[in-house]
């Protein structure tokens, strides 16, 4: 029986080679398939359409099968950094710290600069600048010269604006004066456009004065790669509801989707910045047709949860 316990320990050894081989096989697959991301985070948004119409072949798409996923990283402020964002932005004073909050604040003559000190997300405010009330309708400075202006600005304070590839302009009225243009500076990533507040914005006066700046963005590393939600995944999420909606008036109809893309979504709470379906189009409404865009997480495995 001496041949039998040979081969009973041959076999018993090929089976447990088998299974470590299995198991190393195995385990970074299912590490690299699995994204381990929280839910993601979004505050409500519009009224859900009456239905959902694809007026695009989502066969014909040809878009990402995984995508990369970022972390945000922690950039503390200290006393010292304050003090020297403050002297630029011309505000002369002590800084202040406030425990509770977590917060730096310069205030003097006017101008107050308010800096989160783990997270490096600072808004700075002019209330020293005034605009011009004799400039009824027309805002003397073009929305290209307004976007330069905000760019040399933030350049001179040392913030690199060529990381920002796209530039928006708004405008805030009075009276139905145009009394200040705000610049929205945009990322973008590996060619995706970076949604959320992860943004850089500037107030600027008809005086060509700054009024404002909000730096609402943070550093960030490569995290991991992930694979996504197929396309069909997507839209059947969307069909029950499991998306942000975004629509100027209350839907009174069906929703036409005529574009579905990938983009990057990302808040100051937020720990990542991670891949989004972004279903874009048309809706009826009682005013009329008006634009419709819809968010939802992309990751496979990840779920909204409104906050």
């Amino acid at each position: 029986m001496g041949w039998y316990r040979y081969g009973y320990r041959t076999f018993k050894l090929y089976i447990i080679l088998a299974v470590i081989i299995f198991l190393v096989l195995s385990i970074p697959a299912y590490i690299f398939s699995t994204s381990s991301l929280p839910d993601l985070y979004l505050p409500p948004g519009s009224d859900m359409p009456d239905g959902i119409h694809l007026a695009v072949e989502i066969d014909s798409l040809n878009l990402p099968k995984e995508m990369m996923v970022y972390k945000f990283l922690q950039a503390p402020m200290s006393k010292g950094d304050v003090e020297k964002l403050a002297e630029k932005l011309n505000i002369n004073n002590s800084v202040i710290y406030d425990k509770k909050h977590q917060e730096w604040l310069v205030c003097a003559g006017g101008k107050m600069l308010l800096v989160e000190r783990n997270s490096g997300i600072w808004t700075f405010q002019d209330t020293t600048a005034h605009y011009n009330s004799f400039f009824v309708n027309s805002f003397p400075i073009s929305d290209n010269d307004v976007i330069q202006l905000a760019r040399d600005y933030l350049n001179g304070i040392g913030i690199d604006t060529g990381q920002f590839s796209s530039a928006a302009v708004g405008t805030t009225t009075e009276n139905g004066r145009v009394i200040q243009k705000s610049v929205y500076f945009y990322q973008q990533l590996d060619g995706f456009e970076v949604l959320g507040a992860s943004r850089l914005v500037v107030d600027i006066g008809s005086q060509r004065q700054i009024k404002g700046i909000i730096k609402h963005c943070q550093k960030f590393e490569t995290y991991k790669t992930c694979k996504l939600k197929s396309l069909q995944q997507a839209v059947a999420e969307i069909n029950r509801g499991q998306a942000q909606f975004h629509i100027p008036e209350l839907p009174a109809g069906e929703a036409a989707v005529t574009e579905i893309r990938l983009a990057y979504y990302g808040e100051a709470q937020h720990a990542y910045l991670q891949p989004v379906y972004v279903f874009s189009g048309e809706v009826e409404t009682r005013e009329g047709p008006q634009p419709f865009s819809a968010i939802l997480p992309a990751v496979r495995g990840v779920n909204i949860k409104w906050e």
